[in-house]
């Protein structure tokens, strides 16, 4: 029984805490379900838990930036702006951005494989090769020299230490600029 002097307790049917609740380890907070919990939040010695069991998707919503931090809010891990971007930090320095019209790394890229259906390829440096699959050309740069070929066989080849240019017909003949 709950009454207006009844201080100690929380009505079933709603109420409001002004203190905090604190719940020991593997004592979990469940929504929904009765049984299982739909939604759990709770912590097992080792981590903190939102578990997600239920029908439907999980959804995080805010009318402001959703902000993943460290649990001093210090340190950035990765920011989702409303109406903009996702940006993922590295050391609270954001490294990869979502934009209009692609993303923007900051900083050098590693991948296995690298592909470029449509568009180009800027402010590179050293040994660079792009292919075409549907049109057989392969553009290589590589040792100061620009190389076009085609099918395998060069096409064009321009020197940039002399900035000769050679140009080959399909009899692997030659011809300099």
């Amino acid at each position: 029984l709950n009454t207006d002097a009844d201080t100690e307790s929380v009505s079933k049917s709603g109420d409001t805490m002004t203190g905090n609740l604190s719940l020991g380890d593997n004592v979990k907070l469940q929504l929904g379900n009765q049984t299982d919990g739909d939604l759990q939040i709770y912590h097992n010695s080792f981590a903190s838990i939102i578990k997600d069991s239920g029908v439907g998707d999980l959804y995080i919503g805010s009318d402001n930036n959703l902000l993943i931090t460290n649990s001093a809010l210090s340190e950035v891990k990765a920011k989702f702006t409303t109406d903009g971007a996702v940006d993922l930090y590295h050391n609270n320095v954001a490294k990869l951005s979502t934009t209009s019209s692609g993303i923007s790394v900051t900083g050098s890229v590693v991948a296995d494989k690298f592909g470029i259906t449509e568009g180009e390829l800027e402010g590179n440096s050293g040994n660079l090769q792009l292919q075409s699959l549907s049109t057989g050309i392969i553009y290589d740069a590589a040792n100061g020299y620009h190389t076009f070929r085609r099918n395998g066989t060069n096409a064009q080849q321009i020197n940039g230490g002399t900035g000769d240019i050679s140009f080959y017909n399909d009899s692997a003949v030659q011809a300099f600029y």
